[in-house]
């Protein structure tokens, strides 16, 4: 006959194990219903788009002290092209929300044109923040995207644009606050920023 101490422990035990089984389903959903990644991750950039460093310079507060930018006066179409492509990886088929954490020079330079998978481009930003960081969220747009890899092209619209970070999240009321944690790294990311700091 089982002791009044097994019982207990036995007892704790099962309530341990559903407990954590139940934190562990509840993070994981956390985890796939939020996808961030850093604009500098990009594998392709054709001109005038370019990785910058913020330390010492205006932007500075970007995550990784490290931006996409298309620089002021550098010109935009249908004159000046420019794009940066991003590869991301989905866990999770669903809808997402759409959000860029942005730094607008001024009015006159406050959105890019976005294509998804090299689908149809939507015009992203128009808001009225400018000269600091702030997260912007697609107005018009919320995203399908099944599971795999899929990619997401910056174009050039206004010149005079920063970019830090990316962040889809398939929770229609999940607001982005200042840095967010990087939860995805395209391939390749970290060779090309070390390649960058040795120049």
């Amino acid at each position: 006959m089982k002791t009044v101490r097994e019982l207990r422990n036995k007892v704790c035990w099962l309530a341990l194990t559903v407990v954590g089984g139940l934190l562990a389903c509840v993070l994981g959903a956390v985890a796939g219903d939020i996808v961030c990644f850093e604009a500098e991750d990009a594998e392709m950039l054709t001109a005038p788009m370019r990785i910058s460093e913020a330390i010492g310079k205006p932007g500075h507060g970007a995550s990784c002290d490290e931006f996409l930018e298309i620089p002021e006066k550098a010109g935009s179409p249908p004159k000046t092209g420019g794009v940066a492509v991003i590869w991301f990886p989905i866990e999770e088929s669903g809808r997402y929300e759409f959000w860029m954490r942005c730094w607008w020079n001024d009015k006159c330079g406050n959105s890019v044109s976005n294509s998804i998978d090299g689908n149809r481009a939507f015009i992203f930003g128009e808001d009225s923040t400018t000269n600091r960081w702030h997260w912007v969220k697609a107005k018009t747009v919320r995203l399908s995207l099944s599971k795999g890899k899929h990619s997401i092209a910056i174009m050039n619209r206004e010149d005079g644009i920063r970019i830090d970070q990316l962040l889809l999240s398939k929770d229609k009321r999940y607001v982005p606050v200042g840095i967010e944690d990087a939860t995805v790294s395209s391939p390749g990311a970290a060779s090309r920023k070390d390649a960058r700091r040795t120049r």
